[in-house]
């Protein structure tokens, strides 16, 4: 009780419920938007890419070797903020475009939208690059 580090011995457990419980919230707060905003379909598709967002996430962080501290917890928000992001862009512009077909809606899509999500993938992925030690 006596060492300097002992208010980092206990914040394991609650790091990870916060996470957890702040993943969660996010999938929740999203699809209940969607689901209002566009439609359950979109909802559901959104839903199951932010889960294997998360979990892809959470996976290449395991294979690094890097553990779950107050840094990384803040690093897989800011991948749920960004996840929900570009999600929302794809599937407001896909429901709301004007193809005969679902394919013809998605080559829509990507022609509109999917520039500017690659810009905005590509600049947070070498601003992560930036700030890596």
């Amino acid at each position: 009780l006596n060492s300097p580090l002992f208010p980092f011995y206990d914040s394991l457990p609650v790091l990870v419920q916060f996470a957890v419980s702040s993943l969660l919230m996010s999938v929740g707060v999203m699809a209940v938007l969607v689901i209002l905003l566009v439609s359950f379909e979109c909802a559901a598709y959104g839903v199951v890419m932010m889960f294997s967002v998360y979990l892809t996430v959470a996976v290449f962080m395991a294979l690094l070797g890097i553990a779950l501290t107050e840094v990384t917890s803040i690093a897989l928000l800011l991948a749920a903020g960004f996840s929900i992001d570009y999600i929302a862009h794809l599937c407001h512009t896909f429901f709301h475009g004007s193809g005969v077909s679902a394919r013809h809606r998605v080559v829509e899509t990507l022609e509109s939208m999917g520039t500017a999500i690659g810009h905005g993938c590509l600049s947070m992925v070498l601003a992560v690059f930036a700030i890596m030690p």
